[in-house]
């Protein structure tokens, strides 16, 4: 029987992603993290020769070897200056990764980094995938519905062995927008009540540079927050689990359907871009912000408004 921490367990494996700061203990009943925790603070009998950074401890001096220098895990520093000083002058050349172990990772003591991302690319398709689905106007609500076409969102890139890999949503990519009181809403007006069709509709190529984790879509109640930003205030975010989930609406937005469609569409993309973040949203911040995720729109007519009888 060993204890960590206090806790009796029948079973435990230590195990590394070898890649960020993170090392674990996989329980019997789950995963705990220990990457914070000092090496006199496990209680077991154990001696663990692999600690903090996946790199194996010296049994003789009691520090990891990097391959350029020597680290101390109980004082979280190098024990000698870095040999690349030259380029951090305003860091201290004993800190390891810029004091940010989470984000960053120095696999020879020489320099730091965040892990190596895998381009990710989203297809959004130009042609109607022949269903459609009824949605009111937005931001003002007229109480009709009108009938849109879906379109198809597609996510493409490579999982850890090279592996092409794909896979499709359904969205909702032209929706009627209505807007007589700009005051009131913050929108662009549109004059008279008849609404029009919103969305973009020019052929586009770029980069997504900006994710924000605590974005909510504002006429529907829904928990999968979040939205990739395509430009200006134009994103990808949660839309209708299903064509009966009638009523939503959008100012242009890119709206993902599916039961949890928006969650799983950040999951994929989390996972094709090889980040080691244990936090998906924190990982996925930082994999946007590296200029690895892009966006192809295809060019698309703009659907006419049709109401529903």
């Amino acid at each position: 029987m060993n204890h960590i921490d206090g806790l009796h367990i029948n079973a435990a494996l230590f195990f590394s992603d070898r890649v960020s700061s993170h090392n674990r203990i996989r329980l019997q009943s789950g995963i705990e993290d220990i990457s914070s925790a000092l090496p006199q603070q496990l209680l077991t009998p154990h001696t663990w020769t692999y600690t903090f950074s996946a790199k194996e401890k010296d049994t003789e001096t009691g520090y990891s070897y990097f391959g350029s220098r020597y680290y101390s895990s109980d004082l979280s520093i190098w024990l000698s200056v870095d040999p690349m000083a030259g380029k951090y002058p305003g860091l201290s050349p004993y800190t390891y990764c810029a004091d940010n172990p989470v984000r960053c990772m120095d696999p020879n003591g020489e320099s730091f980094g965040n892990p190596p991302y895998r381009d990710v690319t989203i297809t959004i398709g130009g042609t109607p995938n022949g269903s459609r689905y009824q949605a009111r106007t937005y931001p003002e609500n007229n109480g009709k519905q009108y009938s849109v076409p879906i379109y198809s969102l597609t996510v493409t890139g490579t999982n850890s062995k090279g592996e092409n890999i794909s896979r499709t949503w359904d969205v909702l990519r032209f929706m009627p927008y209505l807007n007589q009181n700009p005051q009131s809403s913050g929108y662009k007006q549109v004059t008279g009540s008849t609404p029009i069709m919103s969305g973009l509709s020019d052929e586009r190529h770029s980069t997504i540079r900006c994710y924000n984790p605590n974005y909510k879509v504002h006429n529907s109640q829904t928990p999968e927050n979040g939205g990739f930003v395509i430009y200006g205030n134009f994103m990808i975010h949660d839309g209708p689990d299903n064509a009966d989930n009638t009523g939503w609406g959008a100012a242009g937005c890119m709206e993902v359907m599916g039961d949890e469609g928006f969650m799983e569409l950040k999951t994929f993309i989390f996972d094709l871009s090889g980040s080691q973040n244990p936090n998906t949203e924190q990982g996925l911040l930082d994999f946007v912000s590296s200029g690895k995720l892009y966006i192809n729109i295809e060019q698309s007519e703009r659907p006419p408004v049709e109401p529903v009888n």
